[in-house]
């Protein structure tokens, strides 16, 4: 592009023009081509002359491709300026776009930041994690060496309490036995003792019954001396009558002194046979109190001995007068002595059995109480056996059972056939089946399994075909459809031995393709509570 500065003719203005490069070349080519080789070669300047008119119209047909131009310049301003807008626009709109991103970014670099943080105070926590671990791995290994010896310990302890426990179960026996021969002699001598008291009793049934049969002449005989009592007073009311009639003084004063002296000792003597009267009939009522309380019979051997001594008084009385009542009374009153004198034995001998009794019965109730300590002991010491078998049992149950080649062809059988592992390892090829012991035993590679005598193949065992058998759980993966397995399990075990099975010798022994019924977590879940129990 080239610029010229022209004066227009009217206003002497300059006018700046940019022509292009092609129509300035076209006509320099024009006049170049007009000029003769001799003018082209020789080193004159050129002067070209120009026709005023043809320079007008040059200059005209110059001015107008100028207005052309100006006018093209203006529109392509507008279009420029247009464009230039736009392009700010869309520089704004980029710009803050831009900083939106950027705002965005350095957001997300402040995020990352932090996350990173949070990363490195989490791979912190997690190296403490696995530190703790470990060291929990350590103390747990010392303290399965410490449980081991004092395991050691617990058993020798328990054999030797066991052995002492023997020696004293048998030593209690032979107690046992000693004091159930004291307990049956006891029994015996008690059973003589009560036959002795039954014959005793016997006794004095039958004195009772005499004495019943006793009362009745005691009371005729009651009878006939109130009546030769009354026939008496009789008598001396005549006597006196008569004495009253004579009229001597001497014998009036007898008389009446006499009279009253009579009288006196008449009331005395009927009120002695008011209560003599009473006292028989008390007698038969009091028959059945002599069977039951001897404290009775004693007062009324008093009560007896007061009427023999009141029956003396009486004889001494009336020895003048009936010489026939004295020598009843008399009579009567040995007879009472009689049965007095029997009487009093058999209270002292029924004193002495009652004491005896009373000495066996607590002989009996101690002997008892020691019998009933003896079981307690017995029962005790039983117990402590039962509770020491029992938890050498369960020990010996949660041992840890190691892994061998039966197991893992066991638990390659099962995954390859879909099933659950039936068997629960109690020692090496020894397992349980459904409450039965069963040998497992390799030949060739396959697994043959022993029942007593006879030993069939675990296929006919358990009567698994792989054609007619259908699995119990399906599952995606193509090894699991095929029978695989990449790795190879552990052998399940009893609920009991399953605790300790992840804690033995072949604990990184896992198998990530199972059948769906066989449980990870329940190989490892004492693991996993610890772990959930910490974090």
């Amino acid at each position: 592009m080239f610029e010229f500065s022209l004066k227009s003719l009217e206003g002497n203005e300059p006018i700046a023009c940019k022509l292009e490069t092609e129509s300035l070349s076209e006509g320099l080519c024009g006049t170049i081509k007009n000029l003769t080789d001799e003018e082209r070669i020789s080193p004159a300047p050129l002067q070209i002359q120009f026709k005023t008119q043809e320079y007008w119209e040059y200059i005209h047909n110059l001015q107008i491709s100028i207005a052309t131009l100006n006018i093209a310049l203006d529109h392509e301003k507008a279009s420029n300026a247009k464009t230039y807008e736009i392009f700010v626009e869309k520089d704004k709109k980029l710009q803050a776009e831009y900083d939106k991103k950027i705002e965005m970014l350095s957001e997300k670099i402040e995020r990352l930041k932090k996350v990173n943080i949070s990363v490195l105070q989490e791979k912190k926590c997690i190296e403490e994690m696995l530190n703790h671990e470990r060291d929990y791995v350590k103390s747990f290994e010392t303290k399965l060496k410490e449980t081991t010896l004092s395991y050691t310990e617990a058993l020798q302890k328990a054999e030797e309490r066991d052995t002492c426990f023997v020696h004293r179960l048998s030593d209690l026996m032979k107690e046992n036995a000693e004091l159930n021969q004291t307990v049956r002699q006891l029994k015996f001598d008690l059973q003589q003792k009560n036959d002795y008291l039954y014959s005793i009793e016997e006794d004095l049934r039958k004195k009772s019954e005499s004495l019943d049969k006793e009362l009745p002449y005691l009371n005729n005989k009651s009878e006939d001396f109130y009546q030769t009592m009354s026939i008496s007073q009789e008598k001396c009311l005549n006597l006196i009558n008569e004495l009253v009639k004579n009229p001597e003084e001497s014998i009036d004063n007898f008389a009446n002194s006499f009279y009253y002296i009579y009288q006196e000792e008449n009331a005395s003597l009927t009120k002695e046979i008011q209560t003599l009267i009473d006292k028989n009939t008390s007698l038969s009522s009091e028959k059945e109190a002599l069977k039951t309380d001897n404290l009775e019979k004693t007062s009324r051997i008093k009560e007896l001995e007061t009427e023999i001594s009141m029956y003396t008084s009486q004889i001494s009385f009336d020895q003048q007068i009936n010489p026939i009542n004295s020598s009843k009374i008399i009579i009567e009153s040995s007879e009472n002595l009689e049965i007095e004198s029997e009487i009093n034995p058999i209270n002292l001998t029924q004193n002495l059995i009652n004491e005896t009794i009373k000495t066996q019965e607590k002989t009996i109730s101690d002997l008892q109480n020691k019998v009933k300590q003896l079981e307690e002991e017995n029962s005790k010491i039983l117990s402590e056996l039962n509770q020491i078998k029992y938890k050498t049992i369960q020990e010996i149950k949660l041992e840890r059972i190691k892994v061998d080649e039966i197991d893992l062809q066991l638990q390659k059988f099962c995954c390859d056939h879909m099933i659950e592992n039936p068997f629960a390892k109690m020692l090496n090829g020894i397992y349980m089946y459904n409450s039965k012991q069963i040998n497992i035993v390799l030949r060739n590679n396959s697994l043959v399994c022993k029942y007593g005598v006879v030993s069939t193949p675990i296929e006919e065992f358990l009567h698994v075909g792989t054609k007619s058998k259908k699995p119990l759980n399906t599952s995606n993966s193509p090894n699991v459809g095929q029978g695989k397995s990449d790795k190879i399990g552990l052998p399940t075990a009893s609920p009991k031995t399953r605790v300790k099975v992840g804690h033995g010798e072949n604990e990184n022994i896992v198998s990530d393709e199972r059948p769906k019924s066989y449980v990870k977590e329940k190989l490892f879940s004492p693991v996993r509570k610890h772990y959930k129990r910490i974090h």
